[in-house]
């Protein structure tokens, strides 16, 4: 099968995905819109489902008038080809959410971007042939201190898999609102997804071990004497040392303006687990052999560049 595209780009969508940049903008305008029309009140009506679909059709219809006008005016400036070179199969994915938190523009803007694409495919190869997944990450210091921080001021009583739980569900509820056509929305903690997510890491790591590509390292790490833990990431609170940084907000080894530093640099480091000034401690962790492996990772993006679609300056 093939299909038409400017010469200028490698595919058809890296036109149309610019174009969904004005999504938000457009929805907007059309709830506004619909609502000023029929008197409804626009911050609790834009969440109805009725709404929704209504924005949905007039969006539809209104991204197709604009697309077919971008491309009469396309081919005026670019030579047209006919290319093929559609996957047989295509598995379409999207970033995960931390179990910790609803979904705001940003998410959805990734979601809406990978919604069009899988759609895409879904027309040219067959839905059989397309599986469109995502789903929460349920792991992670993000989640923890947010845990931590409810329970501490009373907020929430019950366990953190309760907590995780919470957001999954609120962020698959918001999904199915927006239309998303996703055919998996797992957690990588609950159900079948966290034992396929188990088998999987098990096997990578043991098999990596294995074959001598793991290298088990100290390091330095925060650590409360009081609370007698050692402490993520996110528990240390501390002033970045990097000249020139305001930054008060800084973590073990990165603060909130994106410096990153070791550990031991950190000035004035507090616990936010004890209030307490903590230890640095050594402790083994295993780190993967990169340096032995950079000839290998090279004669792959070579491979790519010479022999796949893949954009050029992702490799």
């Amino acid at each position: 099968m093939t299909f038409l595209i400017l010469k200028r780009y490698n595919n058809l969508i890296d036109k149309c995905t610019y174009l969904l940049y004005t999504e938000f903008v457009i929805r907007k305008y059309l709830c506004q819109k619909i609502c000023n029309n029929n008197n409804i009140n626009f911050v609790y009506a834009k969440h109805t489902q009725l709404l929704l679909l209504w924005v949905n059709k007039y969006f539809r219809h209104l991204l197709g008038v604009y697309f077919f006008f971008y491309l009469i005016i396309m081919k005026e400036k670019y030579k047209y080809e006919y290319v093929s070179n559609f996957p047989k199969r295509a598995v379409v994915t999207s970033g995960l959410p931390y179990g910790n938190k609803s979904l705001h523009c940003g998410h959805l803007t990734l979601y809406i971007h990978s919604d069009f694409y899988a759609r895409f495919l879904r027309d040219r190869i067959g839905s059989e042939n397309v599986i469109y997944q995502s789903g929460t990450d349920c792991y992670g210091s993000p989640i923890l201190e947010g845990y931590r921080k409810l329970v501490e001021i009373g907020k929430f009583s019950g366990t953190i898999e309760e907590y995780v739980g919470h957001y999954h569900n609120l962020q698959e509820d918001i999904l199915n609102k927006y239309n998303i056509s996703l055919d998996i929305f797992g957690a990588s903690a609950f159900g079948e997804e966290k034992d396929v997510h188990e088998k999987v890491s098990k096997e990578v790591f043991d098999s990596l071990l294995k074959n001598g590509y793991l290298k088990n390292l100290s390091a330095l790490q925060f650590f409360d004497v009081k609370k007698n833990t050692f402490l993520n990431g996110r528990q240390v609170m501390g002033k970045c040392p990097i000249e020139g940084c305001t930054s008060e907000h800084a973590y073990a080894d990165e603060c909130d303006l994106g410096h990153q530093y070791m550990p031991q640099e950190l000035i004035d480091p507090i616990s936010t687990l004890s209030g307490e000034k903590p230890e640095l401690r050594r402790i083994g962790n295993w780190y993967f052999d990169l340096d032995n492996h950079i000839d290998l990772l090279k004669e792959w993006t070579k491979y790519l560049a010479e022999h796949s679609t893949t954009r050029k300056f992702a490799i």
